[in-house]
This record gives structure tokens, sequence and C-alpha cells, in this order.
């Protein structure tokens, strides 16, 4: 017995370091994805901040873990805005967050996009008054499994932290979703799951680029689907 403790005790810490240097690596590589917008997230993040109140669960809770969840969806946003802006001409971008939380990356997306409008579709209200006049949002009150989704037609949809609360058989609301979006070139971004790009394909959705974001407790498939 003597023999085996040290063994195992060496092979734990070992996984731990391995594990520690994947997490670390992982992190670097999401804080470099974001940093080309990084002001512009700190300008929203302040702003959001300072309306939730310093103190609130905004600034002590969600703030500081919030962007490893999505750290590639930015950059995938800015690709799609430069094609896509230059086939939309002057009329506005119609972007919907499905269970937008506090806004963050529903702001940005209205930054990244020409004339966009943002609409967060969420069953409790979070974002601030202020912070949805100065980004150009509107709240619509919904539950996406259970409720028509109002509105758009829409060019963006974004839907992150949310489709793992689904029913156990997620594919009529990832088909309604698909029904409310423009009918040409059309993109959404998402995280979940492996079993969401079977859902995804099945509801009628090709996949373009499926990548990781750190998280917290481990990492998250960031996924940019377009509708066929």
């Amino acid at each position: 017995m003597h023999m085996v403790r040290p063994y195992v005790k060496i092979t734990i810490d070992r996984s731990l370091k391995i594990a520690a240097l994947m997490l670390a690596f992982s992190c670097a590589a999401a804080a470099q994805n974001l940093q080309p917008f990084a002001a512009t997230l700190a300008e929203i993040q302040n702003a959001i901040a300072k309306a939730d109140g310093l103190d609130g669960y905004y600034s002590t809770t969600y703030r500081p873990s919030e962007m490893r969840y999505w750290a590639q969806i930015p950059q995938w946003m800015q690709q799609d805005a430069g094609t896509r802006d230059s086939r939309l001409g002057t009329r506005e971008t119609r972007i919907l967050d499905i269970g937008c939380g506090y806004g963050t990356l529903l702001s940005l997306a209205t930054q990244i996009y020409a004339n966009a409008r943002g609409s967060c579709m969420d069953m409790t209200e979070y974002i601030k008054p202020i912070v949805r006049s100065r980004y150009s949002l509107e709240f619509l009150e919904g539950d996406v499994e259970l409720d028509p989704i109002p509105g758009g037609p829409y060019d963006v949809m974004i839907l992150t932290e949310v489709i793992e609360h689904f029913n156990f058989y997620p594919l009529p609301t990832v088909q309604k979703m698909h029904h409310a979006l423009e009918i040409k070139d059309e993109h959404m971004w998402m995280y979940n799951k492996s079993e969401l790009t079977g859902a995804l394909q099945d509801a009628g959705f090709r996949i373009v680029k499926l990548a990781y974001s750190p998280g917290v407790r481990g990492r998250h498939f960031n996924i940019w689907a377009v509708r066929k």
C-alpha cells in the first residue's frame, strides 16, 4: 500500500496541473479573442453596473465571469457584420437575444452591426431603462418555449446559457427560432452540449463554426449556425 499511495498522489497532481494549464491556455485565448472589443465591452459593463448598483448582483457576481461563456461570439458577429452591412444597405439589422440577462452581449451586438435594433426576449427583465435607451434595446417578456416569438423576422439571434434549461426535447423551440429568422443569410449564436448540433441540423440550420469558450466550471460550446 505504501508503494501505491505516492504513485496515486503523483498521478492526481499531474492531472490537476494539466487541467490548470489547459484552463490557463483557454482563458488566454478567450482574452485574446475579446481584446478588439475590450474598450466597448468595458463601457457597456460599466453602464450596466452603474444602473444595477455597484454592490448589485451584476457587479459582484455576474460581471466577473460572463464573458468567459461567449468569448468566440463577438469576433463572429464582426465577421458577419462585414458582409451583412453591404447587403442590407441602410436597412436596420434586427437582433434578438433570447434570455439576454443584463444585456451585455446584445448591447455589444448593436455596436458591431450597422443600424442595429436589439430586442431581448426573457421571462424576467434585468435590463435597466437607462441601458435600454443608451443601446437602442427593447424588452419583450415571454417564455420562448411556451410563447410565440414576438416581432421579427430577425436578422440575427443570440442564445447564451439558455438552451440547457429547455425541455429535454428542444427541437420544436429551435424550429420556432428558425422560423423567426429572415429568410436569407440569417445567423444564430448559442452555447450548449454536443447534442445541440443535431437539434440545429434537424431544425434546418447549417453549422458554420464550432469553438469553445472556457466558462467557469468547464468549457462551453460556441456555435455559429446559418439558416439553410
